[in-house]
Protein backbone atom coordinates (compact mmCIF):
# COMPACT_ATOMS: atom_id res chain seq x y z
CA UNK A 1 0.00 0.00 0.00
CA UNK A 2 1.27 3.12 -0.94
CA UNK A 3 1.52 5.66 2.26
CA UNK A 4 1.23 9.84 2.21
CA UNK A 5 4.46 11.51 3.88
CA UNK A 6 2.84 11.90 6.60
CA UNK A 7 2.11 8.31 7.18
CA UNK A 8 5.66 7.82 6.32
CA UNK A 9 6.94 10.16 9.43
CA UNK A 10 4.16 8.78 11.63
CA UNK A 11 5.36 5.43 11.63
CA UNK A 12 8.59 6.40 11.93
CA UNK A 13 7.83 7.88 15.31
CA UNK A 14 5.87 4.79 16.15
CA UNK A 15 8.86 2.70 15.38
CA UNK A 16 11.42 5.12 17.56
CA UNK A 17 8.96 4.46 20.50
CA UNK A 18 8.16 8.23 20.40
CA UNK A 19 4.72 8.15 22.16
CA UNK A 20 4.01 12.29 22.99
CA UNK A 21 4.00 14.68 20.08
CA UNK A 22 3.66 18.63 21.34
CA UNK A 23 2.61 21.47 18.96
CA UNK A 24 0.22 23.47 16.81
CA UNK A 25 -1.22 22.33 12.99
CA UNK A 26 -1.05 25.18 10.64
CA UNK A 27 -1.17 25.18 6.85
CA UNK A 28 2.02 23.34 6.33
CA UNK A 29 1.56 20.28 8.48
CA UNK A 30 -2.39 19.27 7.90
CA UNK A 31 -1.13 16.30 6.37
CA UNK A 32 1.20 14.83 8.72
CA UNK A 33 -1.62 16.28 11.75
CA UNK A 34 -4.11 13.88 9.73
CA UNK A 35 -2.15 11.19 9.39
CA UNK A 36 -1.07 11.04 13.68
CA UNK A 37 -4.85 10.48 14.41
CA UNK A 38 -4.90 7.63 12.60
CA UNK A 39 -1.44 6.78 15.29
CA UNK A 40 -2.38 3.87 17.68
CA UNK A 41 0.66 4.61 19.94
CA UNK A 42 1.27 8.66 19.03
CA UNK A 43 -0.60 10.75 21.45
CA UNK A 44 -1.06 14.34 20.12
CA UNK A 45 -1.01 17.29 22.01
CA UNK A 46 -2.46 20.45 21.43
CA UNK A 47 -0.44 23.89 23.19
CA UNK A 48 -1.72 27.09 23.76
CA UNK A 49 1.67 28.27 22.25
CA UNK A 50 5.27 26.54 21.03
CA UNK A 51 7.27 27.87 23.35
CA UNK A 52 5.24 25.36 25.56
CA UNK A 53 5.58 22.66 23.37
CA UNK A 54 9.63 22.50 23.79
CA UNK A 55 9.54 22.61 27.06
CA UNK A 56 6.83 20.29 27.27
CA UNK A 57 8.95 17.99 25.24
CA UNK A 58 12.10 18.72 28.10
CA UNK A 59 9.91 17.56 30.76
CA UNK A 60 8.61 14.50 29.25
CA UNK A 61 12.50 13.33 28.59
CA UNK A 62 13.50 13.99 31.84
CA UNK A 63 11.04 12.73 33.63
CA UNK A 64 11.36 9.19 31.83
CA UNK A 65 14.46 9.33 29.32
CA UNK A 66 11.79 8.56 26.78
CA UNK A 67 12.27 11.43 23.61
CA UNK A 68 9.32 13.10 22.18
CA UNK A 69 8.82 14.86 19.76
CA UNK A 70 8.09 18.74 18.97
CA UNK A 71 5.44 18.96 15.69
CA UNK A 72 4.92 22.88 14.71
CA UNK A 73 4.24 25.26 11.79
CA UNK A 74 7.24 26.82 9.98
CA UNK A 75 8.86 30.40 10.22
CA UNK A 76 6.69 31.87 13.70
CA UNK A 77 5.66 28.39 15.26
CA UNK A 78 9.30 27.06 15.15
CA UNK A 79 10.65 30.59 16.12
CA UNK A 80 8.22 30.67 19.09
CA UNK A 81 9.46 26.74 20.03
CA UNK A 82 13.20 27.92 20.20
CA UNK A 83 13.20 28.79 23.19
CA UNK A 84 12.65 25.25 24.60
CA UNK A 85 15.08 23.62 21.95
CA UNK A 86 17.80 25.91 23.02
CA UNK A 87 17.34 24.98 26.63
CA UNK A 88 17.56 21.14 25.64
CA UNK A 89 20.24 21.49 23.32
CA UNK A 90 22.19 23.24 26.50
CA UNK A 91 20.99 21.06 29.37
CA UNK A 92 21.67 17.90 26.77
CA UNK A 93 18.09 16.87 26.90
CA UNK A 94 17.41 14.28 23.14
CA UNK A 95 14.67 16.01 21.44
CA UNK A 96 13.06 15.77 18.40
CA UNK A 97 11.75 18.91 16.23
CA UNK A 98 9.36 18.63 13.16
CA UNK A 99 9.59 21.99 12.27
CA UNK A 100 7.87 21.49 7.91
CA UNK A 101 9.36 23.01 4.98
CA UNK A 102 8.26 25.61 2.53
CA UNK A 103 7.50 24.29 -1.14
CA UNK A 104 10.07 24.16 -3.37
CA UNK A 105 8.78 22.82 -6.34
CA UNK A 106 6.71 26.46 -7.11
CA UNK A 107 9.50 28.50 -7.83
CA UNK A 108 7.54 31.44 -6.33
CA UNK A 109 9.22 34.04 -4.48
CA UNK A 110 7.37 35.16 -1.20
CA UNK A 111 5.86 32.35 0.32
CA UNK A 112 4.31 31.88 3.71
CA UNK A 113 6.10 31.55 7.07
CA UNK A 114 9.23 31.47 4.44
CA UNK A 115 12.71 32.00 6.05
CA UNK A 116 16.03 30.36 6.32
CA UNK A 117 14.69 27.68 9.55
CA UNK A 118 17.81 25.81 8.81
CA UNK A 119 19.94 28.92 9.46
CA UNK A 120 18.26 30.11 12.38
CA UNK A 121 18.08 26.88 14.26
CA UNK A 122 21.95 25.40 13.52
CA UNK A 123 23.38 27.12 16.72
CA UNK A 124 21.10 25.41 19.06
CA UNK A 125 20.49 22.07 17.61
CA UNK A 126 22.99 18.99 17.06
CA UNK A 127 21.83 18.72 13.12
CA UNK A 128 19.41 19.40 10.44
CA UNK A 129 17.85 17.55 7.98
CA UNK A 130 15.82 18.19 4.47
CA UNK A 131 14.65 15.88 2.84
CA UNK A 132 13.80 16.29 -0.61
CA UNK A 133 11.57 13.27 -1.59
CA UNK A 134 8.94 11.01 0.23
CA UNK A 135 11.01 7.66 0.54
CA UNK A 136 13.30 9.85 2.49
CA UNK A 137 11.47 10.72 5.32
CA UNK A 138 11.88 7.50 6.99
CA UNK A 139 14.75 7.19 7.36
CA UNK A 140 15.87 11.05 8.07
CA UNK A 141 13.66 10.48 11.19
CA UNK A 142 15.43 7.59 12.14
CA UNK A 143 18.53 9.12 11.69
CA UNK A 144 17.56 12.48 13.05
CA UNK A 145 16.42 10.46 16.68
CA UNK A 146 19.43 8.51 16.42
CA UNK A 147 21.13 11.68 16.72
CA UNK A 148 19.34 13.18 19.00
CA UNK A 149 20.25 10.43 21.98
CA UNK A 150 24.12 10.65 20.85
CA UNK A 151 26.88 12.20 22.78
CA UNK A 152 26.34 13.72 26.28
CA UNK A 153 22.88 13.18 27.83
CA UNK A 154 21.47 14.90 31.08
CA UNK A 155 22.76 13.41 33.59
CA UNK A 156 20.72 10.43 35.35
CA UNK A 157 25.32 10.04 37.25
CA UNK A 158 22.84 11.34 41.06
CA UNK A 159 23.84 11.13 44.39
CA UNK A 160 20.75 10.08 47.00
CA UNK A 161 20.40 13.39 49.01
CA UNK A 162 19.10 11.47 51.81
CA UNK A 163 22.58 9.69 52.53
CA UNK A 164 24.39 10.60 55.39
CA UNK A 165 27.08 11.62 53.64
CA UNK A 166 25.64 14.13 51.11
CA UNK A 167 26.60 17.22 52.02
CA UNK A 168 25.21 20.18 49.21
CA UNK A 169 24.55 20.87 45.89
CA UNK A 170 27.80 22.96 45.68
CA UNK A 171 30.77 23.80 48.03
CA UNK A 172 31.59 27.14 46.88
CA UNK A 173 30.08 30.67 48.39
CA UNK A 174 26.84 29.26 47.46
CA UNK A 175 26.83 26.82 50.69
CA UNK A 176 26.42 27.05 54.10
CA UNK A 177 29.43 27.43 56.18
CA UNK A 178 29.45 23.89 57.35
CA UNK A 179 29.74 22.36 54.01
CA UNK A 180 32.51 24.80 52.95
CA UNK A 181 34.58 24.13 55.82
CA UNK A 182 34.25 20.60 55.42
CA UNK A 183 34.74 20.74 52.01
CA UNK A 184 38.29 22.48 52.48
CA UNK A 185 39.43 19.49 54.10
CA UNK A 186 39.65 17.20 51.04
CA UNK A 187 42.39 17.09 49.17
CA UNK A 188 41.08 15.33 45.80
CA UNK A 189 37.67 16.15 43.63
CA UNK A 190 36.54 13.77 41.30
CA UNK A 191 33.50 15.55 39.12
CA UNK A 192 31.28 13.37 37.45
CA UNK A 193 29.42 14.32 34.77
CA UNK A 194 30.00 18.33 36.02
CA UNK A 195 30.60 21.08 33.36
CA UNK A 196 31.60 22.93 36.02
CA UNK A 197 28.78 26.10 34.59
CA UNK A 198 27.95 29.57 35.42
CA UNK A 199 24.71 28.41 37.43
CA UNK A 200 26.13 25.27 38.80
CA UNK A 201 29.40 27.07 40.26
CA UNK A 202 27.54 29.96 41.13
CA UNK A 203 29.15 32.09 39.21
CA UNK A 204 32.14 30.64 38.85
CA UNK A 205 32.94 30.30 42.73
CA UNK A 206 33.33 26.80 43.29
CA UNK A 207 37.01 25.57 43.30
CA UNK A 208 37.89 22.01 43.47
CA UNK A 209 39.63 21.03 46.49
CA UNK A 210 43.16 19.15 45.70
CA UNK A 211 43.51 17.57 42.45
CA UNK A 212 40.96 16.75 40.00
CA UNK A 213 39.61 13.57 38.15
CA UNK A 214 37.26 14.82 35.71
CA UNK A 215 34.56 12.10 34.28
CA UNK A 216 32.32 13.59 30.94
CA UNK A 217 30.85 11.28 28.15
CA UNK A 218 31.59 15.17 26.40
CA UNK A 219 35.15 15.64 25.75
CA UNK A 220 34.53 18.80 25.30
CA UNK A 221 33.20 19.46 28.83
CA UNK A 222 37.03 18.36 30.24
CA UNK A 223 39.68 20.72 30.78
CA UNK A 224 37.43 23.58 30.27
CA UNK A 225 36.87 26.12 33.31
CA UNK A 226 39.05 24.14 35.58
CA UNK A 227 41.67 22.38 34.84
CA UNK A 228 41.73 18.44 35.30
CA UNK A 229 45.04 16.45 36.74
CA UNK A 230 42.95 13.38 35.48
CA UNK A 231 40.66 14.06 32.63
CA UNK A 232 38.29 10.71 31.17
CA UNK A 233 36.07 10.85 28.45
CA UNK A 234 33.84 7.86 29.38
CA UNK A 235 30.41 7.24 30.29
CA UNK A 236 30.47 7.95 34.67
CA UNK A 237 28.85 4.65 35.42
CA UNK A 238 31.75 2.36 33.56
CA UNK A 239 34.06 5.28 34.74
CA UNK A 240 33.36 4.98 38.04
CA UNK A 241 33.19 1.17 38.10
CA UNK A 242 36.58 1.00 36.69
CA UNK A 243 37.92 3.16 39.45
CA UNK A 244 36.54 1.16 42.29
CA UNK A 245 38.23 -1.91 40.24
CA UNK A 246 41.29 0.12 40.52
CA UNK A 247 41.25 0.87 44.09
CA UNK A 248 40.22 -2.39 45.28
CA UNK A 249 41.04 -3.80 48.27
CA UNK A 250 39.28 -3.41 52.17
CA UNK A 251 36.52 -0.94 52.49
CA UNK A 252 38.11 2.32 54.27
CA UNK A 253 36.96 2.52 57.54
CA UNK A 254 33.99 5.11 58.05
CA UNK A 255 33.87 8.35 59.53
CA UNK A 256 31.93 8.61 61.82
CA UNK A 257 32.60 12.34 62.97
CA UNK A 258 32.41 13.42 59.69
CA UNK A 259 29.20 11.77 59.40
CA UNK A 260 28.14 13.80 62.72
CA UNK A 261 29.24 17.22 61.35
CA UNK A 262 27.30 16.26 58.33
CA UNK A 263 23.92 15.45 60.09
CA UNK A 264 24.54 18.47 62.74
CA UNK A 265 25.06 21.30 59.77
CA UNK A 266 22.09 20.17 58.02
CA UNK A 267 20.13 20.02 61.32
CA UNK A 268 21.14 23.69 62.11
CA UNK A 269 20.21 24.86 58.77
CA UNK A 270 16.73 23.28 59.15
CA UNK A 271 16.40 25.15 62.94
CA UNK A 272 17.07 28.41 61.38
CA UNK A 273 14.70 28.05 58.49
CA UNK A 274 11.97 26.98 59.95
CA UNK A 275 12.40 29.44 62.55
CA UNK A 276 10.90 31.81 60.03
CA UNK A 277 7.38 29.52 60.59
CA UNK A 278 4.35 31.23 62.00
CA UNK A 279 4.89 34.45 59.79
CA UNK A 280 2.46 36.22 58.09
CA UNK A 281 3.30 34.58 54.33
CA UNK A 282 4.40 31.00 54.00
CA UNK A 283 7.96 30.18 54.64
CA UNK A 284 9.46 28.09 51.78
CA UNK A 285 11.24 25.15 53.52
CA UNK A 286 8.21 25.00 55.52
CA UNK A 287 6.49 24.69 52.17
CA UNK A 288 8.90 22.16 50.27
CA UNK A 289 9.07 20.10 53.62
CA UNK A 290 5.53 19.68 53.59
CA UNK A 291 5.11 19.21 49.71
CA UNK A 292 7.28 16.06 49.86
CA UNK A 293 6.15 14.73 52.83
CA UNK A 294 2.82 15.15 51.05
CA UNK A 295 3.11 13.56 47.73
CA UNK A 296 5.76 10.96 49.15
CA UNK A 297 9.33 10.02 47.33
CA UNK A 298 8.10 9.53 43.91
CA UNK A 299 6.62 12.85 43.18
CA UNK A 300 8.69 15.05 40.29
CA UNK A 301 9.43 18.79 40.73
CA UNK A 302 9.68 21.31 37.68
CA UNK A 303 10.74 24.93 38.69
CA UNK A 304 11.17 28.51 36.58
CA UNK A 305 14.27 29.91 36.10
CA UNK A 306 14.34 31.90 39.14
CA UNK A 307 14.00 31.98 43.32
CA UNK A 308 12.07 28.98 43.35
CA UNK A 309 14.95 27.37 41.57
CA UNK A 310 17.16 27.52 43.86
CA UNK A 311 14.91 27.23 46.98
CA UNK A 312 14.19 23.67 45.26
CA UNK A 313 17.37 22.87 45.07
CA UNK A 314 18.52 23.57 48.60
CA UNK A 315 15.47 22.65 50.31
CA UNK A 316 14.11 19.41 48.02
CA UNK A 317 15.88 16.14 49.78
CA UNK A 318 15.33 13.77 46.57
CA UNK A 319 16.46 10.14 46.63
CA UNK A 320 16.37 9.08 42.94
CA UNK A 321 16.88 10.49 39.57
CA UNK A 322 14.71 12.64 37.14
CA UNK A 323 12.93 13.99 40.55
CA UNK A 324 13.77 17.57 39.43
CA UNK A 325 13.31 19.07 36.54
CA UNK A 326 14.89 22.77 35.96
CA UNK A 327 16.26 24.77 33.52
CA UNK A 328 19.84 24.89 33.82
CA UNK A 329 22.16 26.54 31.51
CA UNK A 330 19.52 28.42 29.22
CA UNK A 331 17.71 29.09 32.31
CA UNK A 332 14.11 29.98 30.64
CA UNK A 333 11.06 31.64 33.05
CA UNK A 334 8.22 29.98 32.12
CA UNK A 335 9.54 26.47 31.91
CA UNK A 336 7.65 24.77 35.04
CA UNK A 337 4.29 24.78 34.11
CA UNK A 338 4.53 22.79 30.66
CA UNK A 339 7.43 20.98 31.63
CA UNK A 340 5.55 19.56 34.11
CA UNK A 341 2.49 18.48 32.44
CA UNK A 342 4.97 16.72 29.70
CA UNK A 343 6.23 14.92 32.79
CA UNK A 344 2.92 14.27 33.99
CA UNK A 345 1.93 13.18 30.23
CA UNK A 346 4.87 10.64 30.05
CA UNK A 347 4.49 9.30 33.40
CA UNK A 348 0.98 9.85 34.65
CA UNK A 349 1.02 7.37 37.77
CA UNK A 350 3.20 9.84 39.95
CA UNK A 351 2.86 13.17 41.37
CA UNK A 352 4.56 16.30 39.39
CA UNK A 353 4.34 19.70 41.17
CA UNK A 354 5.07 22.97 39.03
CA UNK A 355 6.89 25.64 41.05
CA UNK A 356 5.94 28.25 39.16
CA UNK A 357 6.90 31.98 39.82
CA UNK A 358 4.65 34.56 39.26
CA UNK A 359 6.29 36.56 36.77
CA UNK A 360 7.48 33.01 34.72
CA UNK A 361 3.90 32.07 35.18
CA UNK A 362 2.41 34.58 32.88
CA UNK A 363 4.48 33.51 30.68
CA UNK A 364 3.26 29.91 29.72
CA UNK A 365 0.15 29.43 32.52
CA UNK A 366 -2.38 29.15 29.72
CA UNK A 367 -0.98 25.87 29.85
CA UNK A 368 -3.21 24.73 32.30
CA UNK A 369 -6.36 25.38 29.24
CA UNK A 370 -4.15 22.64 28.05
CA UNK A 371 -3.86 20.38 31.12
CA UNK A 372 -7.62 20.79 31.75
CA UNK A 373 -8.27 19.63 27.82
CA UNK A 374 -5.74 16.60 27.88
CA UNK A 375 -7.09 15.89 31.70
CA UNK A 376 -3.61 15.91 33.03
CA UNK A 377 -3.68 16.29 36.37
CA UNK A 378 -0.54 18.21 37.48
CA UNK A 379 -0.32 20.41 40.59
CA UNK A 380 1.02 24.08 39.68
CA UNK A 381 1.89 26.39 42.83
CA UNK A 382 2.66 29.75 41.69
CA UNK A 383 4.36 31.45 44.38
CA UNK A 384 3.32 34.95 44.81
CA UNK A 385 5.36 37.64 46.10
CA UNK A 386 4.82 40.34 43.41
CA UNK A 387 8.45 40.79 42.51
CA UNK A 388 10.81 38.56 39.57
CA UNK A 389 12.71 37.70 42.76
CA UNK A 390 15.72 36.29 41.50
CA UNK A 391 16.53 39.37 39.95
CA UNK A 392 14.71 41.94 42.72
CA UNK A 393 17.19 40.46 45.01
CA UNK A 394 20.35 40.55 42.67
CA UNK A 395 19.41 44.69 42.38
CA UNK A 396 18.84 45.48 46.08
CA UNK A 397 21.40 43.10 47.75
CA UNK A 398 24.12 44.64 44.59
CA UNK A 399 22.37 48.43 43.86
CA UNK A 400 20.38 48.79 47.08
CA UNK A 401 17.77 49.85 44.43
CA UNK A 402 15.86 47.78 42.49
CA UNK A 403 14.18 48.68 38.67
CA UNK A 404 11.34 46.82 36.34
CA UNK A 405 11.05 43.85 38.78
CA UNK A 406 8.07 44.03 40.15
CA UNK A 407 4.95 42.02 39.21
CA UNK A 408 1.52 43.79 38.95
CA UNK A 409 -0.68 42.21 40.46
CA UNK A 410 -3.57 39.95 38.86
CA UNK A 411 -6.28 37.56 39.86
CA UNK A 412 -5.19 33.89 39.67
CA UNK A 413 -8.66 32.48 40.79
CA UNK A 414 -10.70 34.27 38.14
CA UNK A 415 -7.74 33.00 35.91
CA UNK A 416 -8.18 29.72 37.39
CA UNK A 417 -11.78 29.75 36.79
CA UNK A 418 -11.48 31.34 33.18
CA UNK A 419 -9.14 27.78 32.23
CA UNK A 420 -12.24 25.81 34.13
CA UNK A 421 -9.52 24.64 36.54
CA UNK A 422 -10.02 23.98 40.35
CA UNK A 423 -8.29 26.89 42.22
CA UNK A 424 -6.95 26.93 46.15
CA UNK A 425 -4.83 29.38 47.87
CA UNK A 426 -2.33 29.14 50.98
CA UNK A 427 -2.15 32.26 52.72
CA UNK A 428 -0.07 30.94 55.79
CA UNK A 429 2.18 27.93 57.32
CA UNK A 430 -0.57 26.87 58.73
CA UNK A 431 -2.86 26.05 56.15
CA UNK A 432 0.13 24.21 53.97
CA UNK A 433 -0.40 20.35 54.68
CA UNK A 434 -4.60 20.62 54.30
CA UNK A 435 -4.60 22.67 51.35
CA UNK A 436 -1.58 20.20 49.65
CA UNK A 437 -3.82 16.97 50.44
CA UNK A 438 -6.73 18.53 48.94
CA UNK A 439 -4.91 19.53 45.97
CA UNK A 440 -3.51 16.21 45.65
CA UNK A 441 -6.96 14.57 45.75
CA UNK A 442 -7.86 17.33 42.78
CA UNK A 443 -4.94 16.13 40.78
CA UNK A 444 -5.99 12.06 41.19
CA UNK A 445 -8.92 12.79 39.93
CA UNK A 446 -7.44 13.33 36.89
CA UNK A 447 -7.82 17.71 36.83
CA UNK A 448 -4.69 19.85 37.24
CA UNK A 449 -5.17 22.48 40.38
CA UNK A 450 -3.67 26.10 40.59
CA UNK A 451 -2.83 26.33 44.02
CA UNK A 452 -1.79 30.54 44.97
CA UNK A 453 1.03 30.34 47.24
CA UNK A 454 1.49 33.82 49.65
CA UNK A 455 5.52 32.88 49.23
CA UNK A 456 8.17 34.57 51.88
CA UNK A 457 11.08 35.47 50.18
CA UNK A 458 12.12 37.69 52.74
CA UNK A 459 15.04 35.17 53.29
CA UNK A 460 17.53 35.15 50.68
CA UNK A 461 18.63 31.71 49.83
CA UNK A 462 22.54 30.25 50.20
CA UNK A 463 22.72 30.83 46.24
CA UNK A 464 21.72 33.98 45.95
CA UNK A 465 24.02 35.20 49.04
CA UNK A 466 27.12 33.43 47.54
CA UNK A 467 26.41 34.52 43.06
CA UNK A 468 26.44 38.12 44.89
CA UNK A 469 29.56 37.75 47.11
CA UNK A 470 31.69 36.15 44.33
CA UNK A 471 30.96 38.88 41.83
CA UNK A 472 31.87 41.66 44.30
CA UNK A 473 34.77 40.20 45.23
CA UNK A 474 35.40 39.19 41.64
CA UNK A 475 35.61 42.94 40.95
CA UNK A 476 39.14 45.30 41.18
CA UNK A 477 39.01 47.13 44.40
CA UNK A 478 38.30 50.30 42.65
CA UNK A 479 34.85 49.22 41.29
CA UNK A 480 34.18 47.41 44.22
CA UNK A 481 34.24 50.42 46.30
CA UNK A 482 32.13 52.11 43.97
CA UNK A 483 29.66 49.50 43.80
CA UNK A 484 29.76 49.49 47.72
CA UNK A 485 29.69 53.18 48.22
CA UNK A 486 26.72 53.78 46.09
CA UNK A 487 24.58 51.25 47.30
CA UNK A 488 24.95 52.99 50.56
CA UNK A 489 24.10 56.24 49.41
CA UNK A 490 21.30 55.09 48.00
CA UNK A 491 19.96 53.79 51.46
CA UNK A 492 20.01 56.81 53.24
CA UNK A 493 19.21 59.29 49.91
CA UNK A 494 16.27 56.96 48.54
Amino acid sequence: MKLTGGAIVVRALEDEGIDLSFGIPGTHNIELYDALAESETVRTVLVTDEQSASFMADGAWRATGRMACVNVVSGAGLTHAMSGIAEAFMDHVPMLVLGCGIRRDLRKAFQLHDVDQEAMVRPVVKGTFRPEAGPELYGTIREACRLARSGGSWAEGVFPEEHPLFLWPGFGHTAPKFTRRIADQCDLTIAVGCRFSEVGTGSYALEPKGKLVHIDIDPDALDRNFPAEVAIAADAKAALRALLDLIGGEPRVRDEARRERIRTGHADVWEDWLSDVGGERVTPAHLLRTTQRVFGPDAVYTTDSGNGTFLAMECLRLATPRKYLAPVDYSCMGYSVPAALGAKLAKPDVPVVALAGDGAFLMTGLELLTAVQEGIGAIVLVLRDGELAQISQFQSTAMNRKVASAVHDYELQHFAAAMHAPYLRIRGDDMVEATLLEADQVARSGQPVLVEVDIDYARKTFFTKGVVKANLHRLPLRDRVRFIGRAVRRKFTE
